[in-house]
């Protein structure tokens, strides 16, 4: 960190997997005040808590070369989402939000969700398994209907349902940032499908959708595939360990009949397909 305060040409530093703690954070912290030339910090798996990161929001308050921290894997709770967040609303350098595996459940998500109304760079918003719950996910897709700059993310190994499915599809039939979206592992149904088919008959920046193990089935890929028919912005899908059956599969494959778009589909997983899927290849 003192070596940083001279230097001028470091422009990444990579740290993760050491147990650099909230001391560490703090050196750190101190010299991302001066330094004006790094602008990507791995701090993934480093023993960070919500003392370490007040630390590092308080620099990130200052820094205006800094696009990228990752801080996943860490000991981050609602306390230090809070104060990341005051640091992403006058911060604009950053581009990317990675807190993935720290437990800021549904409160962190509302400080975050404040700071995208306002932040005007976050492309990336990463925050698999992170505790947080439908009512986290509202906050965010309200955040969402006026963000426009947030094109990836990730929400994936969090307990959203369908009901959190249902909030996310709301702002997508708004928003025209998002391009791609991680639902796996989320706890979405057949109605969750439902909500975001309804999303993509309107929606034509969405890219890529991961639904991968889920629990949707027929009738939830049955919504997906009439959407299918009319959304031609859907490069790549994935429903990979999922529970849609020979007729989900069947309608899927009548969709890539009409869709000309879709390049790349995911059945991994899902049992007695294989008929099916020749059909929609031939």
């Amino acid at each position: 960190a003192e070596a940083l305060k001279i230097n001028t040409t470091v422009t990444r530093i990579d740290l993760d997997y050491n147990d650099i703690g909230n001391t560490g954070a703090r050196h750190l912290a101190e010299a991302l005040r001066i330094n004006s030339s790094i602008a990507i910090i791995d701090l993934s798996s480093s023993e960070i808590s919500d003392k370490g990161i007040r630390h590092l929001a308080e620099a990130l308050k200052i820094n205006s070369s800094v696009t990228n921290m990752n801080l996943q894997c860490n000991e981050i709770g609602p306390r230090g989402a809070y104060f990341y967040a005051e640091a992403l609303k006058i911060n604009s350098s950053m581009t990317k939000i990675n807190l993935g595996e720290n437990q800021i459940g549904d409160k962190g998500a509302l400080y975050l969700a404040e700071a995208l109304k306002i932040n005007p760079r976050i492309s990336v918003l990463n925050l698999h398994c992170t505790n947080v719950t439908a009512k986290g996910v509202r906050l965010l897709a309200e955040a969402l209907k006026i963000n426009s700059t947030v094109m990836h993310i990730d929400l994936s190994k969090n307990t959203i349902g369908d009901k959190g499915a249902g909030y996310l599809a709301e702002a997508l039939k708004i928003s025209s940032s998002v391009v791609e979206i991680d639902a796996s592992g989320s706890a979405i149904g057949d109605e969750g499908a439902r909500h975001f088919a309804e999303a993509l008959k309107m929606n034509s920046s969405v890219t890529e959708l991961t639904f991968a193990s889920n629990n949707i089935g027929s009738k939830g890929a049955c919504h997906i595939a009439k959407a299918l028919q009319i959304n031609n912005s859907v490069t790549e899908i994935n429903f990979k360990s999922n529970i849609i059956g020979q007729v989900g599969a069947y309608h899927l494959a009548e969709a890539l009949k009409v869709n000309s778009s879709v390049k790349s589909i995911g059945l991994f997983g899902n049992k007695s397909l294989q008929m099916e899927i020749l059909w929609a290849l031939h």
